[in-house]
């Protein structure tokens, strides 16, 4: 009878052990800044369910959107070799009318944070382009983009420059982990937060905390603001344009008009256009909504989903140890001499337990666990684990 109770006390200890090392393998997981499958599908299916209790195109109180994407202008290209010839045009924002509109921000300085999305690589040799670096380095509350693709970037726009990537997969290339801290430096989420709410991201190793709780750093962000249509709903302007919207309200003197806003400059509706689980998103509203969910802290894991992760892989665990797989369920006799099958079944099973864990953690927390892996590994586990029993008994 001890001896019973003693293998009992081995097996639960064991299952504890190792749905511990599951757990902490699944929270490096979490960190990695692309989805290791293709999960797309099934969490589009709960974004979709989320959307439709949602209210689309409602614009926050606290958001101002200035699109620039209709107020472009063309500037020369220049061979690599020879500087001096002209090899084309390209086109970008039209930097006279952006300085018109910083201006203004930096004159009332009564906005919350600005956050001017606009590509500032190979910057032109004139007045236009000096003042406006100079004014936004010295403007605060304030960021812009930089990218390791970028082949220049302007030395005066390096303390309020932060990282604007995002990591995708070979069989998916959709958006979906927003990245907070990366070897480049603080995205832009995280240094509105920073700046705005005093919240900072710290690394430990593969560890990521803020304050002294653990935290997720490459996060799904769930896409709840998506303003994508100029005109709202109830016929009021979602999104504003810079030349044709903006310089007009400016030139009047309206007064106030920032006052406690994130302001977000860039494109709204062409290139900077990405798919997600929620559908086409803009840039802005991905940097936005990574930025809420930080405010709130939704990349803290609650201690339920700590308890249940760990709960689900040590039962699995205990199950496995007793020598039960999900074929069991059926007790199917003709598969018993079919060991392929056998672990076909297995193997589906797991995906489909998986996939509703998977799916639940994701409605609830915004985390995904891989179903896919966690499926292949516990089948994989079942099946060494009694090879090896077997051939204990045998010697």
């Amino acid at each position: 009878m001890n001896n019973i109770t003693n293998k009992r006390s081995h097996k639960n200890l064991w299952a504890a052990l190792h749905a511990g090392v599951l757990l902490v393998i699944t929270y490096l997981t979490w960190n990695i800044p692309m989805d290791l499958d293709d999960s797309g599908f099934w969490l589009k299916m709960v974004s979709t369910f989320k959307t439709a209790i949602a209210e689309p195109d409602t614009l926050p109180s606290d958001l101002l959107l200035i699109n620039t994407c209709y107020d472009h202008t063309f500037i020369p290209v220049y061979s690599k070799t020879d500087k001096r010839t002209i090899i084309g045009q390209r086109s970008i924002t039209d930097r006279r009318k952006l300085l018109t509109l910083l201006q203004a921000l930096a004159h009332e300085n009564n906005y919350r944070y600005v956050v001017c999305d606009i590509r500032f690589d190979n910057p032109q040799t004139n007045r236009t382009d000096s003042a406006l670096f100079d004014l936004l380095s010295r403007m605060p509350r304030c960021c812009v983009p930089f990218s390791s693709s970028m082949e220049s970037f302007p030395s005066k726009l390096s303390t309020v420059a932060a990282t604007s990537e995002y990591s995708t997969n070979i069989l998916n290339s959709d958006f979906l982990k927003y990245q907070y801290l990366s070897d480049s430096g603080e995205s832009i989420a995280l240094r509105m937060a920073g700046e705005t709410d005093s919240i900072n991201i710290t690394r430990w190793g593969c560890l990521y905390r803020i304050g002294w709780k653990l935290c997720i750093n490459s996060h799904i962000v769930d896409i709840e603001t998506n303003v994508s249509n100029e005109i709202s709903p109830n016929f009021t302007k979602n999104i504003l344009h810079l030349g044709s919207d903006m310089l007009p309200i400016i030139e009047a003197g309206v007064e106030n008009m920032f006052k406690d806003k994130i302001v977000m400059i860039g494109d709204c509706f062409e290139e900077d256009m990405h798919n997600t689980v929620s559908g086409k998103v803009s840039g802005l509203m991905i940097i936005y909504n990574a930025y809420k969910a930080l405010v709130a802290k939704r990349n803290i894991p609650e201690l339920w989903v700590w308890f249940f992760i760990f709960t689900v892989y040590y039962l699995l665990t205990l199950a496995t140890l007793y020598h039960f797989e999900p074929h069991d369920l059926l007790r199917m006799l003709w598969l018993s001499d079919k060991p392929v099958l056998t672990f076909l079944f297995d193997w589906m099973g797991f995906k489909i337990f998986f996939t509703v864990i998977a799916l639940t953690v994701y409605f609830m927390a915004d985390l995904y666990i891989d179903s896919w892996i966690c499926s292949s590994y516990f089948t994989a586990f079942g099946k060494i684990y009694l090879y090896i029993v077997s051939q204990n008994k045998h010697k």
